[in-house]
């Protein structure tokens, strides 16, 4: 069961906070533009809240801007200097508010859930829902369809009751029919986010047969995954794009080279692969968040920003589309190479 509600935004001050948070975030792009050709550059790490730039990719160490560091070695990337113009242009070109706190002004939906046990002295609170970020809005153009989504405080009260907690009236209390909103399943927003993908890639595959080296901005709005979509579609055909070996060898290729940039040797990897095939089969979503968790914990440690290389690497491949093709199509089928 979901712990999310999402809402399809039709009407009255939610259709115009949504209208006026888009404005804002072309306001945003726009200023990011222009201080990407006022600096030169192509590449560049956004912050997640504001959407703005936080630091950005010279072309050679040759090319950095006196306000900026040396690019750092893990991701090639130069920050503003503390003090500078441009520390201060990149702190005001950001979103006036963020997405969720539109929302929370809107509609206060509560982000945690007070608790007490009767009769005990045991009382509490807990976040509600799983994300970082609670809430906020979906949309696929500046012209809709809209949409936001938001924790079911709902299920988290029975949680709470199920479990033998008294929960806060106040809280109780809380109506999650939005106005102006209709509340819509997951798989109804993610089929008009497929429809829209899928016209997309056919436009940026055409886009691509005429300018092979011409990549694509990255579409802050939406997630990486739903940004990579598009390349693969692009790169690939519907064969490819589906077939499970494939992807398992392409990932599996990868994060070997990973660990192996990191000094692990090919008889720890070995070791590894007779210990893991020796276990029981996990449960394959799982076992995907033990990835992205392990992999946000690699990259800590390593003082490597996960999201920048992956922006950084899509910006990249899009420009290799036919080199990339030329290699797929060099490589031995059924095999895992």
């Amino acid at each position: 069961m979901s712990n999310e509600l999402y809402y399809l935004i039709e009407s009255g001050s939610a259709l115009a906070a949504v209208k006026s948070y888009i404005e804002d975030r072309q306001r945003v792009h726009q200023n990011c533009l222009d201080a990407a050709k006022e600096l030169g550059v192509d590449v560049a790490s956004y912050d997640r809240d504001t959407h703005a730039f936080k630091a950005v990719e010279f072309k050679d160490r040759s090319s950095v801007h006196i306000d900026f560091t040396l690019p750092k070695r893990n991701n090639n990337l130069s920050y503003p200097k503390k003090g500078t113009e441009w520390e201060r242009r990149f702190k005001t070109m950001g979103l006036k508010r963020t997405a969720e706190q539109i929302i929370h002004d809107l509609f206060k939906i509560p982000p945690t859930i007070s608790f007490s046990k009767s009769g005990t002295d045991t009382y509490g609170s807990r976040m509600i829902g799983d994300r970082i970020q609670q809430t906020g809005f979906l949309f696929l153009s500046p012209n809709g369809p809209f949409a936001l989504y938001a924790p079911d405080v709902k299920l988290a009260i029975k949680q709470c009751e199920d479990e033998g907690y008294t929960v806060n009236q106040e809280i109780k209390d809380y109506d999650d029919n939005l106005p102006g909103c209709t509340k819509i399943n997951k798989e109804d927003w993610d089929l008009l986010v497929a429809k829209h993908q899928a016209k997309k890639a056919a436009e940026s595959h055409a886009k691509i047969s005429d300018k092979p080296n011409e990549s694509p901005p990255i579409n802050p709005a939406l997630s990486f995954q739903e940004n990579v979509k598009p390349w693969m579609e692009a790169c690939f055909s519907d064969e490819v794009c589906s077939n499970l070996q494939e992807r398992n060898n392409r990932f599996l290729e990868e994060a070997l080279e990973l660990v192996q940039s990191g000094s692990y040797t090919a008889e720890q990897a070995h070791a590894m692969v007779d210990y893991v095939f020796n276990r029981p089969t996990g449960e394959m979503k799982q076992e995907v968040g033990g990835v992205m968790v392990t992999l946000a914990a690699l990259c800590s440690a390593n003082n490597i920003d996960m999201h920048d290389c992956g922006d950084t690497e899509l910006t990249r491949v899009w420009s290799k589309i036919d080199q990339i093709r030329s290699k797929q199509g060099q490589k031995p089928k059924h095999l895992a190479l």
